[in-house]
C-alpha cells in the first residue's frame, strides 16, 4: 500500500477500516520556542515595534539587557495534559486505540516522566532533533529510543546540534537507522526556519537530502504549514521515494489536525509499516480545513491566556515565558517585573475575549476560508495550487 491521504469531511468513516491511530509531533511544556517571532511582528506592525523598542529602552535603563534570542517560551500544556488532548481525539472522534508521540524540541523529558512507575503511561520516548547544517537547520522526528539507551543517545543528538560536524551528523544518522524499531521523519522540510535566501536554502535542502536521504523513513505532511507547502512536499516525498507521514506540530491546546491510521497494535509495528513495506495512510482531521491564520491565532491566544486548569507555577504566560536574568540564569518573566506591561495585558484580554465569547468566535467563524475537498490517492496526485 503506497501513501494515502484521507479528509475526515470528505470521507468521514475512512478511520473505521483501521485499528489504531497515530498522533506524531507535537509539544509539550518541555519544549523551548524562541522569541524572535517578536522581532518579525514589531517589523510587520511598525505601532507595536515602536512600543517593543520604548520597553526594551526602559529594561536596559534600569540595567537589564532584553535578548530575545536568548529567551523562550514553553507550550502551555504538561506532558500528562497534552498527551491526555492527543488520545481524546483518536478515542473518541476516530473510535481507535490511540498511540501518541510526543516530540519536544531537542529533550526526552517528556515521555522519560511519562514512562516514570508513578506514572505508567507507556509512550515512545522520542524528541523533535534540531540538525544545523550549511548555516540552517532542519528538524528531525526522531521516535522510539531504546529507553534504557535513549539518554546516551539524546547526548549524542545535542552533542551535534551544539558542535556539528558532517562526519559526526553521518554517524548519529547511521546510529538511528541501524535501530530497527526507530523512525527518523523529516519534519516540515520545506519550512525555510532562517529566512536564507529560496535558492540557497533550495540547495541545502537537495544536499542535505543527497547526503543523509538513506537515513530518512519518511516525509511529514505538518498540520500546521499551509496546503501550498504540504502539496509541494507531497510531490518532493514522491521524488525521494519516500512514504508520506502525518505530524500535528501542536504547540497549543488544539490537538494535531492530522493523524496516522493503522491496523499496527504498537508502535514498533507502526515502524515497520513505515521502514519496511513504505506504507501509510494520513487522515486530515477537521481542524486543518480552517484557515491558518485563525488556527494561529488560536495558539497564540493558547499561550498568552490565563489557564486555572494548569499547576499554579504555569497559569499565568509570564509563567510560561523566560529570560535570562542579570546574572544570566534562566527564569521566567514573573520573576523580572512586578507586574506585566499594562498595554500587553490588555491586549491579550482583548485577544482572549474574541476567542472566548460569542461575538468573537463569530468574527473569528466569518475569517475561516474553506479548503476544496480534493480527493487524493497518491503524493503525484496533489494539486498544486491553494484549495478554495
Amino acid at each position: 500500500m503506497p501513501s494515502h491521504v484521507s479528509y475526515a469531511w470528505k470521507t468521514p468513516q475512512a478511520a473505521r477500516h483501521f485499528r489504531t491511530g497515530v498522533s506524531l509531533h507535537s509539544h509539550t511544556s518541555h519544549s523551548r520556542e524562541n522569541l524572535l517571532f517578536i522581532e518579525d511582528i514589531g517589523r510587520r506592525i511598525p505601532l507595536l515595534g515602536r512600543f517593543m523598542e520604548w520597553q526594551r529602552g526602559l529594561a536596559e535603563r534600569a540595567g537589564f539587557l532584553v535578548d530575545l534570542s536568548r529567551g523562550y517560551w514553553t507550550p502551555p500544556l504538561t506532558p500528562p495534559l497534552a498527551l491526555d488532548l492527543e488520545r481524546g481525539q483518536i478515542e473518541e472522534e476516530l473510535q481507535l486505540q490511540a498511540i501518541v508521540s510526543l516530540t519536544d524540541h531537542d529533550s526526552i523529558a517528556a515521555p522519560v516522566m511519562l514512562n516514570s512507575p508513578h506514572d505508567g503511561s507507556a509512550v515512545p520516548v522520542s524528541c523533535e532533533w534540531t540538525v544545523p547544517f550549511g548555516g540552517i537547520a532542519f528538524h528531525i522526528g526522531v521516535h522510539n529510543l531504546p529507553p534504557a539507551a535513549a539518554p546516551e543517545i539524546m547526548g549524542q543528538l545535542t552533542s551535534y546540534t551544539a558542535a556539528p560536524t558532517a562526519e559526526m551528523l553521518k554517524d548519529v544518522f547511521s546510529m538511528l537507522h541501524g535501530m530497527d524499531e526507530v523512525l527518523v521523519v523529516f519534519n516540515h522540510p520545506l519550512w525555510n526556519l532562517y529566512r536564507t535566501g529560496q535558492g540557497q536554502f533550495t540547495a541545502l535542502l537537495e544536499d542535505f537530502v543527497r547526503l543523509h536521504g538513506e537515513f530518512l523513513h519518511a516525509i511529514e505532511l505538518n498540520g500546521l504549514r499551509r496546503w501550498q507547502e504540504n502539496c509541494a512536499v507531497s510531490r518532493l516525498a514522491s521524488t525521494w521515494r519516500k512514504p508520506l507521514i502525518a505530524g500535528g506540530d501542536r504547540h497549543g491546546c488544539e490537538p494535531n489536525a492530522n493523524l496516522n491510521l493503522t491496523n499496527a497494535e504498537d508502535f514498533p509495528a507502526f515502524v515497520r509499516e513505515i521502514r519496511v513495506e513504505s506504507a501509510s495512510h494520513v487522515l486530515f482531521m477537521p481542524q486543518y480545513r480552517q484557515d491558518p491564520r485563525v488556527r494561529c491565532f488560536r495558539t497564540f491566544v493558547d499561550i498568552v491566556r490565563h489557564a486555572p486548569e494548569l499547576p499554579l507555577e504555569r497559569q499565568r504566560w509570564d509563567q510560561r515565558v523566560f529570560h535570562p536574568n542579570k546574572e544570566g540564569l534562566d527564569g521566567p518573566l514573573e520573576r523580572l517585573w512586578t507586574h506585566p506591561p499594562a498595554i500587553l495585558e490588555k491586549s491579550f484580554a482583548a485577544l482572549c475575549w474574541i476567542e472566548s465569547t460569542t461575538a468573537g468566535r463569530k468574527i473569528l467563524s466569518n475569517s475561516d476560508r474553506w479548503t476544496k475537498p480534493v480527493p487524493i490517492e497518491f503524493a503525484s496526485l496533489w494539486a498544486a495550487t491553494a484549495p478554495e
